[in-house]
């Protein structure tokens, strides 16, 4: 979101160069993702549950939290209002509701590599004009530990 286009391509294309990167043409990576709707329902619900719930409301998938992090069911954009309101019609809690760019394939990088990468999302994250960053880089524990050691 920006009032200043040309201010905010200015931005994003250096912290793209200080990072060793360079700035694509418009639409250049959109083909290695898709547009889906994600609905966050707390691990302590009942995964068999949820998962009955979801398909029978049309999601396309649904993905286990392991405890900590939230089950999250996949579905397409336009059934995410119709697949949330039926799992919060069955009584299930919902604590997050989002349209995504998921990445079609996840790329692993060398630790090193994917500490760069970390760094320039963190950097994107930061600006103003930036509201939400999407990548396909699988991020491994070890790429974390690098990346929360070098600050």
């Amino acid at each position: 979101m920006t009032d200043n286009r040309n201010r905010t391509i200015a931005a994003l294309r250096h912290a793209l160069t200080r990072q060793g990167g360079s700035m694509g043409d418009p639409g250049s990576v959109a083909w290695q993702f898709e547009r889906r709707g994600v609905i966050g329902v707390p691990a302590n619900v009942d995964f068999d549950k949820l998962f009955e719930i979801a398909v029978e409301a049309g999601a396309a998938d649904v993905a286990m939290g392991d405890g900590e992090d939230n089950h999250e069911v996949y579905t397409d954009p336009t059934d995410l209002h119709t697949v949330s309101k039926q799992i919060k019609e069955a009584g299930l809690s919902v604590v997050s509701i989002d349209l995504i760019m998921a990445p079609k394939n996840e790329m692993s990088l060398p630790v090193k590599d994917a500490v760069q990468i970390l760094k320039l999302v963190d950097n994107l994250e930061e600006m103003d004009d930036v509201r939400r960053v999407f990548s396909n880089l699988e991020v491994t524990e070890e790429a974390v530990e690098a990346f929360e050691s070098a600050f």
